[in-house]
């Protein structure tokens, strides 16, 4: 007679476990990869890195007059393009397709060719509504210049936002060990 494993009062098959751990993992991995989106894009709330503690940016070399934007926004077009490009079974692959993201996650120092461009002047002209009769300014352009291409020496600080953290190996450890648990709740 077969001796079977008995938990909680009943018999316990691993044929069934490993099925219910192979189902599990399949749909554990775009739960790790929104995971990974959602600590990243938390960096830019924070305004620092966090691998075992945080990292606060580097801070503005010049800061604007009366205004308080947040590191590395501006349009929110960098922060708003980090997203899950694809998952299976074995991995889930994060992207973020805009050009200077890697400039700003990694750092640059040395210098950059600008090519010819037209630069636009813009001036001020006062308008009268007809209504009110009221005068009121605008920005409007009133000419371009040719500016000729140049290089320009750049030194822009690391300001990491996507990469490995221990911080967010941990959050992957208890969502993998919570989907091991449920593999034995049978």
């Amino acid at each position: 007679m077969k001796a079977a494993l008995i938990y909680k009062g009943k018999p316990y098959s691993f044929a069934q476990v490993k099925q219910h751990w192979n189902k599990n993992r399949a749909a554990m991995m775009p739960v790790l990869g929104q995971t990974a989106v959602n600590f990243f894009k938390d960096r830019f709330k924070a305004q620092a890195w966090t691998d075992r503690y945080a990292e606060k940016w580097e801070p503005r070399k010049k800061q604007e007059k009366g205004k308080r934007r947040a590191l590395l926004v501006k349009s929110a077009r960098m922060r708003n393009s980090i997203r899950l490009v694809s998952a299976n079974a074995s991995h889930a692959l994060i992207g973020v397709p805009v050009k200077y993201a890697a400039v700003h996650n990694y750092g640059f120092n040395g210098t950059v060719n600008v090519k010819q461009h037209t630069r636009s002047i813009r001036g001020r002209v006062t308008v009268q509504n007809i209504d009110t009769r009221r005068k009121s300014t605008r920005k409007v352009q009133t000419g371009s210049s040719i500016v000729r291409s140049h290089t320009r020496s750049m030194d822009i600080p690391q300001r990491q936002f996507v990469g490995n953290s221990e911080t967010l190996n941990r959050k992957f450890d208890r969502i993998v060990i919570n989907n091991i648990d449920k593999s034995f709740e049978l």
